[in-house]
């Protein structure tokens, strides 16, 4: 008789580790795609967390240094009572090429008659990873006050349109006034 006795047990004992050792396989399965899985999100979370954070860096170093430029241009107008005619080189060399550079003496001298907000300097294009981000720190006048503030890409576009704009204004204003 065949599988009887010792040599029965024996077999069923065999059977029975290659069922459990095979059970063990298939619950191991699982678990590796779920540690997949959770390595995959988390990976892709950290990737964002320092995306986020460069762009904010750089926004941050941005805005500071046109703050600073903002704060020079006040202490220049305390000073003397209207708008520097240049930028100082140390400065501009810090900001990089402007997306809006800082007007002439001509232009200083037109804007200084508008009533309208305007944008008097846009510092260098920030392209930021996350959406939405890219885009300038800039110097805004309103009335006789200065503001620092974000424009996206298409805000410069428009404040650079405005700017031409009422420089041309001045302009002919200033062809059909009569000589005097």
């Amino acid at each position: 008789m065949k599988g009887s006795g010792i040599e029965g047990t024996e077999v069923a004992r065999r059977n029975a580790s290659r069922r459990n050792a095979s059970r063990r396989r298939a619950s191991r399965g699982p678990r590796l795609r779920w540690l997949a899985l959770l390595l995959f999100v988390t990976s892709i979370l950290f990737c964002l967390v320092v995306v986020w954070h460069r762009d904010s860096r750089m926004h941050y170093v941005a805005m500071e240094s046109t703050r600073q430029v903002q704060e020079w241009i006040e202490l220049e107008i305390a000073q003397s009572q209207h708008l520097p005619l240049r930028l100082p080189d140390s400065l501009v060399d810090r900001l990089g090429r402007p997306a809006i550079p800082y007007p002439d003496r001509d232009a200083l001298y037109r804007l200084s008659r508008v009533d309208e907000r305007y944008v008097l300097f846009a510092g260098a294009r920030q392209g930021l990873i996350l959406p939405g981000g890219d885009g300038s720190p800039a110097i805004v006048v309103e009335g006789d006050r200065l503001r620092t503030v974000w424009l996206t890409t298409e805000e410069v576009d428009e404040a650079r349109a405005v700017r031409e704009r009422l420089l041309q204004n001045g302009d002919q204003k200033r062809a059909a006034a009569p000589p005097q």
